[in-house]
């Protein structure tokens, strides 16, 4: 009985003792780190700058603390949490990508005769585009542009030169802001960007329709082809009178290359690809004999996208337009 006395008025002592209130660490020492290890940010210890304010710079500002529901999530391998993770880091690229789309705007807006902004409604959500009507008669119709990975509705090379002189040649042009891809997104975000850029594509075809264009071509620039075939291939486009594919690659998120294969040997439209000389092109897609043009281009380029052959792009697919994408009776 002796030794559970003392555990007794050890455990007693214990209680009695009055305890200091306890206040959270404060941010200058404490180290914020997500709980899931799969993730790539890492703990990092928030530190105060001593000297900061005696040489008038502003002293860094503390990180925020993990989501609640992260903490809440159990294990660090719970693939929950990381499929959170992927959501707000695409979260956070589409609030960037919106950011850049604004600049954007706001820099053609200022240059004369780059065109005229717009912002159409694609899926709720405004997205940038950039269009010019026809500058020379007879109108042959329109161009949706769709640019490539990682790029913008006037990236230089092909997207910019197109845009900006077809309308020289007769034509309407609308370059579609798509948004921005993430390759190490997960299926379901992949899938959702996919789908947004079926919107965006589908706001500027009845756009362009709208505006009087009898006829649209639709021109994809690498990535943007894997789109421009899924928009296609979702139904009926009575109005599309040709697909040009310039430098094709089919990288995650986006549909497969044997699905867009299948999809542009079964289009009964004209189609032109235009790749680079010298370097193994894709495989032609299969057609029946009696199916539309289907052609293919080879141009000189150092670069993988053609980039530095817009003025060759341009004028090699201004006549293959002019004989093969104009309704037949606005034929030149």
């Amino acid at each position: 009985m002796g030794g559970e006395g003392e555990i007794l008025k050890r455990w007693w002592r214990e209680r009695s003792t009055p305890r200091a209130p306890w206040h959270p660490p404060s941010h200058r020492t404490r180290e914020i780190a997500l709980e899931d290890a799969s993730t790539a940010w890492m703990a990092e210890p928030v530190t105060a700058n001593a000297g900061a304010s005696q040489r008038g710079l502003t002293p860094p500002l503390p990180r925020p603390r993990a989501l609640p529901i992260l903490r809440l999530m159990g294990p660090p391998t719970h693939v929950a949490t990381w499929l959170i993770c992927a959501a707000l880091a695409w979260s956070a690229d589409a609030a960037a990508a919106d950011a850049a789309a604004e600049a954007l705007a706001r820099r053609v807006a200022a240059t004369p005769g780059a065109g005229e902004v717009l912002w159409l409604d694609g899926a709720g959500e405004e997205t940038l585009a950039l269009y010019s009507a026809e500058r020379a008669t007879p109108a042959l119709g329109a161009v949706l542009l769709l640019h490539g990975l990682g790029r913008n509705a006037d990236w230089p090379g092909p997207i910019a030169s197109l845009r900006r002189r077809l309308p020289d040649a007769g034509w309407q042009t609308l370059s579609v802001q798509l948004p921005a891809p993430d390759v190490a997104a997960p299926p379901e975000v992949q899938t959702e960007i996919v789908d947004a850029a079926l919107e965006r594509i589908g706001a500027g075809y009845r756009f362009l329709l709208e505006r009087g264009a009898s006829v649209v071509a639709i021109v994809g620039h690498r990535w943007g082809v894997g789109p421009a075939a899924l928009f296609l291939g979702d139904g009926a486009r009575e109005n599309v009178s040709a697909l040009v594919a310039i430098a094709p690659t089919h990288p995650a998120p986006g549909p497969d290359p044997m699905q867009v294969a299948a999809i542009v040997g079964a289009l009964d439209l004209p189609v032109l690809e235009i790749v680079i000389a010298g370097r193994q092109a894709p495989p032609r897609a299969a057609r029946p004999p009696e199916a539309p043009a289907r052609d293919r281009i080879e141009i000189v380029s150092a670069e993988p996208g053609l980039g530095d052959a817009g003025d060759a792009v341009f004028k090699r697919l201004r006549p293959w337009l002019a004989r093969h994408a104009v309704a037949p009776e606005e034929e030149p």
